[in-house]
């Protein structure tokens, strides 16, 4: 196997392997729109090629979001496949003049020979999350909000700050947590899977407090409702709000879409999945959240 950088020429066969392998590992930068803007110049792309000139592996780091990996993965499972293309990676960013940074990959842990792999390359795990889904059906209980409280969508770019202010707000002390400008989440707006109807702002009086979002996440067996955040201002928590924000947004979904709904949430953070368990979702996975050196 040899390793060489991305050429016009492969763009589409790319393309495909992103298809075939996006569920392997972690597919929430692979939906049909990143696959389908997918180029030299969206990404740094390292791709392994076999003697009879097919690709077998992909390494790829988004040049939007260097905290984040692609895809990372080889079709034969090899410990020397993964090294190749590790190394690729790390001549082709010295070539881009890029300073050294940790890039994030999520596996699931049952993985446990990949994961291996990874960490022999200087991989650790940050945290463990937990994947919860819940079938297609009406929330547990109507949403019910106490007087002076209100639930509204999201108004475009009026809202991008009080959006930002929340969620950063509520994550802060969590692992993993990465802080993100107004303008990231005007980005996010633009997304084609973003459901602006499940774009919600939870009020207290004219004041903000709260805020949930779902978006739509095409599976094997069909579309769903993949939510997330689910925040409420650190002053605010312990109130019953997020679980009003949830029952809402799951009303909304089976009554426009009839999907399933999916989320994930760190495993430290048990408060959060004993709602997300009161309400009807089911702890179906758990993945690794790991850092890669670059």
């Amino acid at each position: 196997m040899t390793t060489e950088l991305l050429h016009p020429d492969r763009l589409e066969a790319v393309r495909d392997y992103l298809r075939m392998h996006k569920f392997t590992h972690d597919e929430s930068l692979l939906s049909e729109t990143d696959i389908s803007a997918f180029s030299q110049t969206s990404d740094w792309c390292v791709c392994l090629i076999s003697p009879e000139s097919a690709i077998q592996g992909i390494f790829c780091i988004p040049r939007k979001n260097l905290y984040r990996v692609r895809m990372f993965h080889a079709a034969s499972g090899a410990a020397e496949d993964y090294r190749k293309m590790h190394r690729a990676m790390q001549e082709l960013l010295r070539s881009e003049n890029q300073d050294s940074f940790h890039a994030g990959l999520f596996i699931p842990d049952r993985l446990q020979e990949t994961i291996a792999i990874w960490e022999a390359l200087g991989c650790g795990t940050e945290r463990y999350v937990y994947v919860c889904e819940r079938p297609a059906r009406p929330p547990t209980q109507q949403p019910e909000l106490s007087p002076g409280f209100s639930i509204r969508p999201l108004c475009g770019q009026a809202d991008l700050e009080v959006w930002a202010n929340i969620r950063n707000s509520a994550f802060r002390n969590l692992k993993g947590f990465i802080e993100h400008a107004p303008a990231w989440f005007g980005e996010m707006l633009d997304e084609p899977g973003v459901l602006t109807d499940a774009t919600l702002i939870l009020e207290h009086g004219t004041t903000a407090i709260g805020i949930i979002k779902a978006e739509r996440d095409d599976q094997p067996d069909g579309p769903s409702a993949f939510i997330g955040p689910v925040a409420v201002l650190p002053d605010w928590q312990g109130k019953g709000l997020g679980r009003q924000l949830l029952r809402t947004i799951l009303q909304v979904i089976q009554q426009h879409y009839g999907w399933k709904s999916a989320l994930c949430v760190n495993a430290e953070n048990r408060d959060a999945l004993r709602l997300y368990l009161q309400e009807g979702f089911e702890l179906t996975d758990t993945v690794r959240a790991m850092k890669m050196p670059l």
